[in-house]
């Protein structure tokens, strides 16, 4: 289900993109990558330095979430002043050439952002719902997902890495966000599914609602009153 959908994702980015032109589709789509690469290999970071961002199932997912959306905005904001001045280079190209390749690349593109927005999902507790299950949201029905964006971040570091690759792949990192996240689920859960134990006092007798409450005694009926003796009338 979430493959489809992010086929789907993947046309709806194809006509943007042939709007864009190829420069803007290139554009956008290294900006995604990046942008991808950046949330998913420094949230451990984060959430391992700053406590407070991993207490909780979804500090995972909004650390991942912000880091997306801030290294998105920086490229987006540095590539449109580099892209869009008057002394910008540009090269143009056949418009069919333009358009099989911006369409190309648009649906890299969403294809790419929309499995990032399934895997955040997987981070949360929603994937443990029966329903959700059903649609192939969890972990196992998002492997051909996950693998792309595991594929473009393992690309990206093989580039700026600087320690060994295997130590640093993207599906050890994402294996490991998504065992920290549920450690902070399956706690809270246990905590509410947990039922409460009546107190119990020195003597060994329960304590509060539970306790056996004493039966009244039953008062007795009277006796009718005897008949009148016909011989006495």
């Amino acid at each position: 289900m979430v493959f489809w959908l992010a086929i789907l994702a993947g046309a709806l980015f194809v006509r943007a993109a042939i709007q864009f032109g190829f420069y803007k589709s290139w554009t956008m789509l290294f900006n995604v990558v990046v942008a991808t690469y950046v949330a998913i290999f420094l949230t451990p970071a984060i959430v391992s330095t700053i406590p407070a961002a991993g207490e909780t199932w979804y500090g995972h997912v909004l650390t991942l979430m912000a880091l997306a959306a801030g290294t998105f905005a920086i490229l987006y904001g540095i590539s449109y002043a580099c892209l869009s001045g008057e002394d910008s280079v540009s090269v143009s190209f056949p418009r069919t050439f333009e358009i099989v390749l911006a369409s190309f690349l648009g649906f890299l593109t969403g294809f790419l952002a929309f499995s990032f927005v399934a895997l955040l999902i997987c981070l949360t507790p929603l994937t443990q719902q029966a329903i959700v299950k059903t649609l192939g949201v969890d972990r196992n029905g998002q492997r051909t997902n996950i693998s792309y964006v595991c594929w473009w971040c393992d690309w990206v570091n093989s580039v700026v890495a600087y320690r060994d690759i295997e130590e640093t792949s993207c599906e050890k990192v994402i294996d490991w966000l998504e065992q920290n996240a549920q450690s902070k689920i399956l706690p809270q859960r246990k905590r509410r599914a947990a039922p409460v134990q009546p107190e119990q006092s020195d003597d060994g007798e329960t304590n509060g609602d539970e306790k056996a409450q004493p039966t009244p005694p039953s008062t007795p009926k009277p006796a009718p009153p005897p008949a009148p003796d016909p011989a006495n009338t």
